[in-house]
């Protein structure tokens, strides 16, 4: 019996361990990048981000319509990784277009 709640309470603590040293991942919340311009015409649009953006952050950007259950499929979406560095608070980040590939100022896509 005193043996089994030694192994208990080892197993316990290797997966409390384990959780520990799992790498974090930081997940966007509503308003942390605000839009700070947008050209239709030319696909060019600008952010600022509005908390720290943690490196290797992903953010989907599309322009197509929400339909009230899905957007549609009609449009371009872009994957935009922020990069290896963080971004600071306040950072503007420029997306520009060139035939169908994407430029960011900062991060790749």
């Amino acid at each position: 019996m005193k043996n089994t709640s030694f192994v208990i309470i080892l197993m316990s603590c290797l997966i409390i361990m384990a959780f520990l040293c799992m790498p974090s991942h930081h997940i966007l919340k509503s308003g942390s990048i605000s839009f700070k311009s947008m050209n239709a015409q030319k696909d060019e649009f600008t952010i600022q981000t509005t908390s720290v953006i943690f490196p290797n952050t992903y953010i989907y950007f599309t322009d197509t319509e929400w339909n009230g259950t899905h957007f549609g499929i009609d449009e371009h979406t872009l994957l935009w990784n922020s990069g290896e560095d963080s971004i600071p608070l306040g950072s503007i980040i420029y997306f520009k277009s060139f035939a169908s590939h994407t430029i960011s100022s900062i991060g790749s896509t």
